[in-house]
């Protein structure tokens, strides 16, 4: 049976991507890059809604934007509320996810 992956995943307001560049690669500026965008489905794997938080401006707010409605959004909905689900099992019962407390996910490149 497919399902719908609801672990959390963090991810920082700003992510320094120096560490996991190649060797000798330019490193004369900074690579950091701040967090401006969060794309959210909310429903299972066959259907659903998308939604996003954007922060248009660099040192300004995040507003949500749900199809016509926009709203400004505190730092807790773009980055803590967006986990979880909710699963009809085959034989009609309800499954609730629960939300992942996990560490986060850190990925090390691979050498080739």
């Amino acid at each position: 049976m497919m399902m719908k992956i609801n672990d959390r995943y963090e991810f920082p307001e700003e992510f320094d991507a120096a560490p996991f560049l190649i060797e000798g690669a330019d490193k004369s500026e900074p690579w950091t890059y701040q967090l401006h965008g969060v794309l959210v489905h909310s429903g299972d794997l066959n259907a659903g809604h998308y939604y996003a938080f954007l922060k248009p401006e660099k040192d300004g707010w995040f507003y949500k934007y749900d199809d016509d409605k926009v709203t400004k959004a505190t730092m807790r909905e773009v980055l803590e509320e967006n986990f979880g689900g909710e699963y009809r099992l085959p034989n009609g019962s309800l499954l609730r996810a629960p939300l992942q407390k996990k560490a986060p996910i850190m990925r090390q490149n691979s050498r080739i």
